[in-house]
């Protein structure tokens, strides 16, 4: 299968899966706009696993370009993706940026985010040496 194919293939996949999940309600706008948003940072994807299988081989500026890949890029258009499937859950951010985001009954309440040590600049985690 040539990458044409495998990408319309997953195209279609992503449709037929939002389709299911929305049901016949939603427009060939939404439809389209779903897809767009879970295939336009495939890329990113890609460079970020091959970061992750071979680490060794790239240099720290080269792997802050593929961070910064997914970071930049991919995240904004996974965020859309979650919204319009219609559940978006901040499981770092507060209780009120959570409810802020989605409807009450699709609200996540997600793990705590661990608080840093006050008056530690690097939050208490240094490593203890013996004397």
């Amino acid at each position: 299968m040539s990458g044409d194919d495998k990408n319309e293939a997953l195209q279609t996949l992503l449709r037929a899966a939002f389709t299911a999940k929305k049901g016949r309600r939603v427009s060939r706008q939404t439809e389209f706009d779903f897809v767009f948003h879970m295939t336009d940072w495939l890329d990113d994807l890609v460079a970020l696993s091959r970061l992750y299988r071979s680490p060794g081989g790239y240099s720290a500026a080269e792997a802050r370009r593929v961070v910064d890949g997914l970071l930049i890029h991919g995240v904004g258009h996974i965020v859309e993706a979650a919204r319009l499937w219609d559940h978006f859950s901040d499981p770092f951010g507060s209780p009120e940026a959570r409810k802020a985001a989605v409807p009450s009954d699709r609200v996540s309440s997600g793990p705590k985010r661990p608080k840093l040590a006050e008056g530690k600049p690097d939050g208490g985690r240094a490593r203890r040496t013996r004397a």
